[in-house]
Parts: C-alpha cells; sequence; structure tokens
C-alpha cells in the first residue's frame, strides 16, 4: 500500500468505526447498515454515487429485521454528513446528495484506499455480513441508481 494511503487507514478505519455507531444506539442501526453497500461498491461505483433505491435495496437484503421503511433509511443517509460533523470526522467522506438521491464519496481518497482493503474483513469488524464474493468490489461502468 502506497505510504500516502497507509497513513490515511487509521483515519478511515476510525471513521468506518464511528459512522456504524450512529448518533446513539438503535434498534435498526442504519448508520451501521448504510456501510454495506458503500463497503461492497466498486471505486468508480462510489465516485458516481449509490442510488437511494440501490442502498435500500442491499440493506433489505441482508437486514436482520427484513425490508426497512424507505423513509428510515432517507432520514439516514440525509444525516450522513451531520454525524460525520459531530464525529469530526475531517474531511467528510460521504454525503447524500438530495437532488441526485444518492450516496457520494467525497473524499477522493477514500476509493482507492478501499480498493486494497480486505472487504470482507471490513465488514466483519462492523459486525456486517460478506456478501456473495463476485459482488464485493465489482467493477460496473456507471452510477448504481435506484
Amino acid at each position: 500500500m502506497p505510504v500516502a494511503l497507509d497513513r490515511r487507514s487509521e483515519h478511515y478505519l476510525a471513521f468506518l468505526e464511528a459512522f456504524a455507531c450512529g448518533f446513539h444506539p438503535t434498534q435498526m442501526e442504519l448508520h451501521r447498515w448504510l456501510l454495506l453497500p458503500v463497503l461492497t461498491a466498486s471505486p468508480g461505483e462510489l465516485r458516481d454515487g449509490l442510488g437511494q433505491g440501490h442502498i435500500c435495496r442491499a440493506i433489505d437484503r441482508a437486514h436482520p429485521a427484513g425490508p426497512l421503511n424507505p423513509g428510515n433509511v432517507t432520514q439516514a443517509l440525509k444525516s450522513a454528513a451531520s454525524l460525520q460533523a459531530k464525529l469530526g470526522t475531517k474531511p467528510i467522506v460521504l454525503e447524500y446528495e438530495r437532488s441526485s438521491r444518492s450516496l457520494v464519496v467525497v473524499d477522493p481518497d477514500f476509493p482507492v484506499w478501499l480498493d486494497v482493503q480486505d472487504r470482507g474483513r471490513l465488514l466483519a469488524g462492523l459486525g456486517l455480513p460478506a456478501p456473495e464474493p463476485a459482488r464485493v468490489g465489482a467493477r460496473r461502468s456507471g452510477a448504481v441508481r435506484g
């Protein structure tokens, strides 16, 4: 791993752990579950944005409570930047774009760092299930819209 990315590892790991905890403990743990589609996306998908529908489907397939209220997912998405601000995450890594209804990575180094990580290990460390091996970091062109 390049030295610059290695130095960022601590920052990104701390971000993932803190973001997963959300503002406070909740039954659905939606901020943690928002990380599932992020951690299984390719760098291109992250740069292009993950559509709200895609995020909801990814969470619904894996969340132990089954299909969730899309309004709750939307609220968690809308609060992504404010949660990072509260946590002191600088620069902000994820931001929800209301106009396109997509979650985008605004820290350009994050997709590069994530691409060289053991995604299964990151998911397991956050208590998230590992998806099918072909899906993790799968390369596809264009945004994953919902």
